[in-house]
């Protein structure tokens, strides 16, 4: 998929246009991004360099700059190269909390992770619940 928008996004910088672009691809790698950010117990930088790449894509037909269509394309991808990755606690913490409230609410969002982890079938379901609030 990064291949896909790197090598995309520089057709589109050499043709100064906004090229059409074939976006089943991003159908085919949705739920990965979505497993990617929860999967090990950490966000990061590449699915959501990824997930903006797909969307500006997606959006295309919308844009008319080549020039800013390209740079946000060329933004995502250097966001997806970062490596930069959240831990579960840290995405967890909450400055408003206490210590032992914090303390609690981890151990609860760790065994959701757990559950989500271990049954297929219901992280499937949970994902296309949260698609279905977007």
């Amino acid at each position: 998929m990064y291949e896909y928008v790197a090598k995309y996004t520089a057709l589109c910088n050499e043709a100064d246009a906004v090229l059409p672009a074939n976006t089943e691809i991003f159908a085919k790698y949705n739920d990965y991004l979505s497993l990617i950010w929860n999967a090990e117990q950490q966000i990061n930088s590449f699915a959501v360099g990824m997930t903006i790449a797909s969307q500006t894509i997606e959006k295309a037909d919308s844009e008319s700059d080549p020039g800013r269509y390209v740079r946000r394309l060329l933004q995502a991808l250097q966001i997806a190269r970062l490596g930069y990755r959240v831990t579960l606690s840290t995405a967890a913490y909450d400055y408003k909390r206490s210590n032992g409230e914090n303390y609690e609410q981890l151990k609860e969002i760790k065994r959701e992770y757990d559950r989500l982890k271990a049954d297929d079938a219901y992280l499937i379901a949970e994902i296309n619940k949260y698609k279905e609030e977007l």
